[in-house]
Formats: C-alpha cells, sequence, structure tokens
C-alpha cells in the first residue's frame, strides 16, 4: 500500500522512509490548524500508539506507519471537531 500525501505547499511529500517528527506531523497534517504538536507525538511514541526508530539521541518516523497507526485507534469525536483533519 503506497499512500500519498501533500505538503502544506501542495507538493507530493516523500512517503516512504524515515524522517523526523516535525516533517512527519507536517506530511500528515498539511492543515496547520489541525496539526498536533511534536510533544504530543512524543506522548504517542512514550505510550506505545505510534512506531518509531530511535538512533543515538535522534527519534525517527515513517509517515505512513504513523498514519496508519492513529487510524487504527478509536477514538470519541470532540465537541468543538469542525473538520476532518486525519
Amino acid at each position: 500500500m503506497n499512500a500519498t500525501f501533500e505538503t502544506s505547499a501542495g507538493q507530493p511529500a516523500i512517503t516512504s522512509g524515515l524522517v523526523s517528527g516535525p516533517r512527519t506531523l507536517e506530511i500528515i497534517f498539511p492543515d496547520k490548524t489541525c496539526r498536533p504538536s511534536k510533544r504530543t507525538l512524543e506522548r504517542l511514541v512514550k505510550a506505545g500508539r505510534v512506531p518509531s526508530v530511535k538512533l543515538a539521541n535522534l527519534r525517527f518516523y515513517n509517515p505512513e506507519a504513523v498514519k496508519r497507526a492513529l487510524e487504527t485507534q478509536t477514538t470519541a469525536p470532540g465537541r468543538r471537531q469542525t473538520k476532518d483533519c486525519l
């Protein structure tokens, strides 16, 4: 399965390989108003809900794997949720 993502500039994003946390969030959530913080991503990793690779003191993510992990988790929609962000 090869998912297609776009950057905030509307250009195709790199979807395979490992990228940094902020870049992962930019690929998965092109709309800045829906994008979670880097700290939220770190909390999800610590909880074991998002896959990552740690090399020395650096952490990298596969955007496709992170998106799949987030899509499989079920939560109740927020009261203020106004648009589909994922």
